[in-house]
């Protein structure tokens, strides 16, 4: 059973691009240090198959996060991410730069975001933004009172 609204779901099928935010969304948001000094984070195993498909369906896929590490860069390698933005909190910025690399309408792609850094996107993707059911409470009232579905 789909139970996105079909006006929703139609733009949706236009999206060409999606983009993701990396802690909290491909992480589990933890953030361990060692006491070598060295960052680590925990990738679910799952979003391997859920790239595939992505790509599989024809979509690009791009990344933009505030970490700048080797070990997300190398995840993001091994999951096929067309373009990965590292270090960079500039959301909004970001997304148009994407959109301007991939040649794309704002309205052909979509931001999965979930926490207060993630908020500009919606300014330059303001037709589709996915939050995760765990996101802030303050993005998910923001989301629902700018961007009501």
């Amino acid at each position: 059973m789909n139970r996105l609204p079909p006006e929703l779901r139609e733009q949706a099928a236009r999206a060409r691009l999606i983009i993701f935010d990396v802690d909290g969304v491909l992480t589990d948001g933890a953030l361990h240090l060692g006491t070598d000094g060295n960052e680590y984070v925990s990738f679910h195993v799952r979003d391997g198959l859920g790239f595939a498909l992505l790509h599989h369906s024809g979509l690009e896929t791009a990344v933009i996060s505030g970490r700048n590490s080797e070990v997300v860069r190398a995840r993001l390698a091994a999951l096929g991410v067309g373009l990965c933005y590292l270090g960079r909190n500039d959301k909004g910025p970001a997304c148009q730069e994407m959109l301007e690399h991939f040649d794309l309408a704002p309205a052909r792609a979509a931001y999965v975001g979930d926490d207060l850094v993630d908020l500009p996107a919606p300014f330059i993707l303001a037709w589709l933004i996915i939050l995760l059911a765990d996101s802030e409470n303050f993005c998910l009232f923001l989301e629902l009172f700018l961007f009501p579905v």
